[in-house]
């Protein structure tokens, strides 16, 4: 889909968009700024994000929403009249989500679940929830958790038939809060040690744009509860430290060289690898050009499906070891490092100058636990 499709099929809609100040929600908030839209809502439940937001869109035509996806009344008041609803608000860090099982429960299921009942009272007729590659075999609560938000919302069909809503799975987003790049970022300006996990660790990767697009271009073309997968590429987490070592130490006053790396092991609830969708997934899937398509596993009964679908494994151009990034084929460090150009990582190296050597911070406890 070129912009101008994607805009010429958003043209006087209201477009709701929740988790606006987090890295994937406000990509997706910048791009429908050059929409011709009736009106974007941005809801977040962060003022301090919400208000620097505000200031950077200023002169678009946005409302900016405080609330918690968690409250029923908040998301029907904020989804009323809405065409479109984006759901990006979530807890995603695996680790964390370890120990606060809880929360995440109530954030990613139930907080799901009132956006769904919002978006069925006030007849939303599109709906997208972001979802993982850890959704896939899970071995995380936050994986686990979005694995269920898919199920709720191939269910949600039940609630309102002729509402469209679908899933896209994401990989790792390049950049985003709280990514391995923002981490490796801080210790490289620090002069090092970059702290890997496992030197065999692999991950797909997107950028910023990918996953907005991805989001935007699945919610127009959902025929109801499917999930959308991006064809990512996929890397080793030691290759992309060894590549921002070499390209990023001399911004800050290093030699490559001088910075180490230091591998701590697999942590809470994390893989060694991750997959894009299952084998059994597989087996009820599609292939677009620059996605795959996993249609629900269950439909409403009586209803017919809408066509003949064509499994991916029956498709000459794929096999199953491309769907999961330990078997896939690994981008090289040229292409590690132009990704990450592409990704826009050289615009926030300002953010991590600092004079002289600083101490280590909390985000070498954060790694290291």
């Amino acid at each position: 889909m070129t912009d101008e499709t994607i805009f010429e099929m958003l043209a006087g809609k209201i477009v709701l968009v929740t988790g606006a100040c987090g890295s994937v929600g406000s990509a997706i908030a910048r791009f429908l700024v050059r929409a011709p839209l009736e009106r974007l809502r941005l809801l977040d439940q962060h003022e301090e994000g919400m208000h620097r937001l505000s200031c950077e869109l200023a002169e678009s035509n946005c409302r900016f929403f405080i609330g918690d996806v968690r409250s029923r009344e908040r998301m029907r008041s904020a989804s009323r009249d809405c065409d479109i609803l984006i759901h990006t608000a979530a807890l995603k860090h695996v680790a964390l989500g370890e120990y606060n099982p809880g929360e995440v429960v109530l954030t990613n299921l139930l907080g799901l679940n009132s956006v769904i009942q919002a978006a069925v009272e006030n007849r939303v007729a599109r709906m997208a929830y972001t979802s993982s590659d850890k959704a896939a075999n899970p071995t995380s609560v936050m994986g686990a958790s979005k694995l269920l938000g898919e199920r709720i919302i191939a269910a949600a069909r039940d609630l309102q038939e002729d509402a469209l809503l679908c899933c896209t799975r994401f990989g790792n987003v390049l950049g985003s809060s709280g990514s391995v790049v923002r981490v490796f970022l801080e210790q490289i300006s620090r002069g090092g040690p970059v702290t890997v996990t496992h030197p065999e660790m692999t991950r797909f990767v997107m950028t910023l744009e990918q996953a907005a697009r991805l989001i935007l271009e699945s919610c127009l073309l959902a025929e109801g509860s499917e999930v959308f997968v991006l064809k990512m590429p996929a890397l080793r987490i030691d290759d992309l430290a060894a590549v921002m070592i070499a390209e990023y130490a001399p911004y800050f006053g290093y030699e490559p060289q001088s910075i180490a790396r230091r591998h701590l092991g697999v942590g809470a609830g994390e893989k060694l690898y991750e997959e894009l969708m299952t084998p059994e997934e597989a087996t009820r899937a599609r292939e677009l050009e620059h996605q795959f398509v996993i249609d629900p596993i269950t439909r409403i009964p009586g209803v017919p499906r809408s066509r003949r679908r064509t499994p991916c494994l029956a498709s000459p151009h794929i096999s199953p070891a491309a769907y999961v990034s330990n078997e896939a084929p690994l981008l090289s460090h040229e292409e590690i490092a132009e990704l990450l150009r592409a990704g826009g990582v050289e615009d926030v190296l300002p953010q991590y100058l600092r004079p002289g050597h600083a101490k280590h911070s909390d985000i070498d406890l954060l790694v290291s636990a």
